[in-house]
């Protein structure tokens, strides 16, 4: 696995030198469409837990697009039990903490609905790691430095931009080639991505080639013949 981590912020700038674009209206989206990518493409390595607030009107909130798995949801100091789910997973911390009344389930939409109308609530969940870029105020994700999967967010990023209706030269959702349309080369690259993730990288090979040295040298030690288990 890649351990080796850097600022997402990196596909912005290799976005502007690739393509002719020139309008950047755009930037303040790219967080929240990279968090999406790493959502769809299912990486779940260097997760933290965090907790966002939230505030419910008309029995909705939207869940903080920061996250990537969602453990638990409070309301008044006790953990929302969730209505579509049955023997629900949740922290040993908060399982004694259940509010006897009051639910969420989740739409289709990215928001959790209420059987409260308004309120604050608590998003206990997990994240990327974020880092702020002092140019655009905004926080980006770190990600794995992974061809793979640096290219696999850029396809999603593209296909986001042309689906807003921008025009960037050379590429087109109606094309049906992956070379010119980035909502295809983004289904082609987001398995090669996860693939790629989940292969071991130089610095893990090289551990692996120290404990199976070690490995190997140690049972030699013993498959020798005159071998004798009871003396030192």
């Amino acid at each position: 696995m890649n351990y080796k981590k850097i600022n997402s912020k990196i596909i912005i700038a290799n976005l502007f030198d690739d393509y002719n674009i020139d309008y950047g209206g755009f930037i303040q989206l790219i967080p929240s469409w990279i968090y999406r990518a790493l959502r769809e493409i299912r990486v779940t390595s260097n997760l933290i837990p965090s907790i966002e607030l939230g505030t419910v009107v008309g029995y909705k909130c939207a869940i903080p697009t920061t996250t990537q798995e969602l453990i638990a949801v409070s309301y008044n100091g006790l953990r929302l039990p969730r209505i579509d789910v049955i023997n629900e997973s949740v922290p040993d911390d908060m399982a004694n903490l259940t509010h006897p009344i009051e639910k969420y389930q989740l739409d289709d939409n990215g928001n959790i609905i209420t059987t409260f109308e308004t309120g604050s609530i608590k998003f206990y969940i997990k994240s990327y790691p974020s880092e702020l870029d002092t140019t655009t105020g905004l926080y980006f994700p770190l990600i794995a430095d992974d061809e793979e999967l640096i290219n696999a967010i850029s396809n999603y990023v593209l296909s986001k931009i042309l689906g807003r209706g921008h025009t960037i030269t050379g590429l087109s959702l109606r094309e049906n080639n992956p070379f010119t349309n980035p909502r295809l080369a983004w289904e082609q690259s987001k398995p090669k991505a996860r693939n790629s993730l989940m292969t071991i990288d130089d610095d893990d090979r090289h551990i692996m080639s120290i404990l199976t040295r070690n490995f190997i040298a140690d049972y030699n030690r013993y498959n020798v013949s005159n071998f004798n288990p009871f003396t030192k």
